[in-house]
């Protein structure tokens, strides 16, 4: 039990002294979030920002001499192997930038919620959006606009007060001394071998440009630096110290010496949520549609719904969401992401106390969605939910009140709460009141409790009778194994190639039965897949033997890039309810190499159990 005196304040709650200092920090963020800097409190505070591409690419839109490109937007000119003097030529003619407004981006961002803007200032293709003395091949010099865009941005970041972050890709297919072989041997210059230590000064000399010329940076977001990193450690340490010298409080999304501040990144992909994920800096970035870079034939547009469950699932792994946009090749944001941003901003505005200054989930498995938690509220964010009553298993503590926010206003729900012996189980079971669960977008149930929290995170069957193993959640065996599997960041197991290698789940199964099992597997970015592996799955003293084909792929909606392949098993009878050790143990593992990459394996992703009607 808490014993902090409770503050009534401006909202007329009761806060004690731990929230009252949070709930400053909150309102700080919705006015002016540049003042919480120290010790990257923004960063953690701020959950949501605009990550903006635009460049030559934008302007192509996809196509190239009577040729489209595939994949994404802003790869163009290597996917088509233009001549790169050429299409800069061209292409830059054509940059005007007539529809970029910086006060109107700020102006959209906000709207929407979100408290940082990141922007590309150069991307591979070598164009850069800033006034620079190290290459003509820059908007002032090179275009018909003649304008710094990083700057007239960073400017009207620093009057809103807008946190300000940029975008450096260390690859750079224009300049002639970057070699071409350190990223995937596109370049201007054909078999271009370089020179990594002048291309070190000149990415040196840029960066003292933008940390120096541009006001307060709070962020620099580093790609494709890598290759360069190992080959130019010193060099890269140099720079970090120059960085910190001139701004010590920049945060960054890579680690290049002692002194650099960084976070972990996800691309298109959320970070795995972990008992210790609250001690994290990470972020994630994804799109809107399939590319960051303009193409005008995207229209794979995510919905608002896949975008808010987004926003939920980066908070609910304490991390944060960098939303891109990509502007047409004039600057001017195209309508679907408008429509979308606006959608998202009028959803926080009622459900931002989920969202801002929260930790992430203190459940390890959130079937129903995702979780976060502030002081001592749960906030449930449920998705695709229909049902009349929402049920959570594991929560130990004594809850106080159950309520939904509408129109900014609290709506209190029944509840009970339930405990079986038997399986020592604990259960909160809510009531959604008539409307709630008709409701669009993510519903967001806030959960007050009592004394400090506490969680049972052993997997149990949900209510609707299925049970959800992910791979993250299973004990890996190597104990007698040549090759050990791990772990990977998209939450499938990595080297599963050695058949002394196993998998267990503890679970707690409520209801006997007959259940269809489904083996979950990942196909790679491309979309190779290798089935033919033979698994024995264990459950008590049921085994079911199979062979993993493919019956169905779908979207993975935690790691945009790849899809899930979903492959049936067979059914199993769980005669009665207990905690159950599920194993999983090959037979036969097979790999096999494509191309030049890494070998196909079994790259599991987990187990589904559904329940037979």
């Amino acid at each position: 039990m808490n014993n902090d005196k409770e503050i009534i304040i401006d909202d007329g709650l009761k806060r004690n002294q731990g929230e009252l200092d949070s709930y400053e920090a909150l309102k700080i963020i919705k006015s002016d979030v540049t003042k919480l800097d120290s010790d990257f409190q923004w960063f953690n505070v701020a959950k949501f920002g605009m990550f903006i591409h635009w460049g030559l690419y934008s302007v192509a839109g996809g196509k190239y001499n009577n040729k489209e490109n595939t994949g994404l937007g802003e790869w163009l000119p290597c996917e088509l192997k233009v001549d790169l003097d050429e299409y800069t030529k061209v292409l830059s003619k054509e940059f005007t930038g007539e529809g970029f407004n910086a006060d109107n981006y700020i102006h959209i961002a906000k709207n929407a919620g979100m408290k940082y803007i990141v922007i590309v200032t150069k991307h591979h293709e070598g164009f850069c959006l800033f006034d620079t003395k190290e290459t003509d091949n820059n908007s002032v010099e090179n275009s018909p606009s003649g304008r710094d865009f990083v700057k007239e941005l960073a400017d009207a970041c620093h009057r809103e007060n807008m946190l300000f972050g940029i975008y450096y890709s260390v690859a750079d297919w224009y300049n002639e001394y970057f070699p071409a072989d350190l990223h995937v041997g596109y370049h201007r210059f054909p078999n271009n071998k370089g020179d990594t230590i002048k291309y070190g000064r000149f990415m040196k000399n840029q960066l003292r440009e933008l940390l120096t010329n541009y006001g307060k940076i709070n962020f620099v977001w580093f790609d494709q630096d890598q290759p360069y990193l190992k080959a130019e450690p010193e060099i890269c340490l140099d720079i970090d110290n120059m960085m910190y010298q001139l701004q010590p409080h920049i945060v960054t999304n890579r680690k290049w010496g002692p002194k650099c501040k960084c976070f972990g990144a996800g691309e298109q992909v959320f970070l795995s949520n972990d008992t210790d994920n609250s001690k994290k800096l990470s972020e994630t970035c994804i799109t809107m549609n399939d590319t960051f870079g303009y193409k005008c034939n995207d229209d794979n547009w995510k919905s608002v719904d896949i975008l808010i469950q987004s926003l939920c699932r980066a908070a609910g792994s304490s991390s944060n969401l960098l939303l891109n946009i990509g502007p047409k090749g004039n600057g001017e944001i195209p309508k679907e992401s408008l429509i979308r941003l606006k959608q998202m901003g009028i959803w926080l505005n009622n459900n931002e106390e989920s969202i801002y200054g929260v930790k992430g989930s203190p459940f390890l498995n959130n079937p129903w969605g995702t979780t976060t938690v502030k002081n001592d509220i749960i906030y449930f964010h449920l998705f695709d939910f229909t049902n009349n009553k929402f049920i959570v298993h594991g929560l130990t503590n004594k809850v106080c009140c159950v309520y939904i926010i509408e129109d900014n206003k609290k709506r209190y729900l029944d509840y009970t709460q339930n405990y079986d012996e038997e399986l020592d189980l604990y259960s909160l079971e809510i009531i959604l009141i008539d409307g709630i669960r008709d409701n669009k977008n993510v519903k967001v149930i806030g959960v007050k409790y009592d004394g400090c929290l506490r969680v049972d995170n052993m997997l149990v069957q949900q209510p609707n009778g299925s049970m959800v193993l992910p791979a993250t959640l299973c004990e890996i065996h190597n104990e007698n194994s040549y090759h050990k599997a791990s772990l990977g960041y998209v939450g499938q197991i990595n080297d599963f190639v050695d058949c002394n290698t196993w998998l267990s789940y503890k679970v707690k199964i409520i209801n006997e039965g007959v259940y269809d099992i489904n083996v979950l597997s990942m196909a790679s970015r491309n979309g190779d897949w290798l089935g033919g592996h033979e698994l024995s799955i264990i459950i008590g003293d049921t085994i079911i033997d199979t062979t993993v084909i493919e019956h169905e792929r779908i979207q993975n909606k935690k790691a945009f890039y790849y899809k899930t392949v979903v492959s049936n098993a067979g059914k199993i009878k769980v005669d009665k309810k207990g905690i159950y050790s599920i194993l999983i143990k090959p037979k036969k593992l097979l790999a096999k190499k494509i191309d030049n990459e890494e070998d196909l394996t079994f790259t599991f992703m987990g187990l589904n159990l559904e329940p037979c009607n």
